[in-house]
């Protein structure tokens, strides 16, 4: 009669084995209790599979297990899955580069009108003191002018007809 039992399920390894041989059983890890079915239960993986065939293989047993093996279909699932998300990031990557270089476009026609209205404000600055300056240059002019029509007025012993009145500075 074999006192150790081993099979697989889908997702484990079942082991059932006698209560003397407990610390033995959880020498594997991780490992969970199956108190309803008294049994061991291990994840379906590499390292849990050669442990338990280290552990195991020189006694009486009845090994129902095989190595878990990736199937050529679900590793290419696996990759056809990665690679939608590869292609996914590189189309999202490409969008963002895109919009970038959009926005940066968008920031150099902003700086260049920026830069055009403030040579605008420069010219009209340039004009105001231009035309403030000829406006003092006429004013300074008349001012000249109406002194010596004034002294002319009073060499020639005539009263204006108008009082003139200049400011002082």
């Amino acid at each position: 009669m074999n006192l150790i039992n081993l099979k697989e399920t889908n997702n484990h390894y079942v082991l059932s084995i006698p209560q003397n041989l407990e610390k033995r059983a959880k020498k594997i890890v991780p490992f969970e209790w199956d108190s309803i079915n008294k049994v061991w239960k291990y994840p379906k993986n590499n390292d849990t599979f050669d442990s338990l065939i280290n552990e195991f293989n020189q006694d009486e047993v009845i090994l129902n297990i095989t190595p878990p093996v990736a199937t050529h279909k679900s590793q290419e699932d696996s990759l056809s899955k990665k690679n939608l998300i590869i292609e996914k990031l590189r189309l999202k990557i490409d969008s963002l580069e895109n919009e970038a270089s959009e926005r940066e476009r968008e920031i150099d026609r902003y700086i260049s009108n920026i830069v055009s209205l403030n040579e605008k404000v420069n010219q009209l600055i340039d004009n105001d003191n231009d035309i403030e300056n000829a406006i003092k240059k006429v004013a300074n002019d008349a001012q000249v002018i109406i002194k010596d029509v004034l002294k002319l007025l009073k060499k020639l012993s005539l009263t204006p007809l108008c009082q003139l009145n200049f400011p002082k500075r």
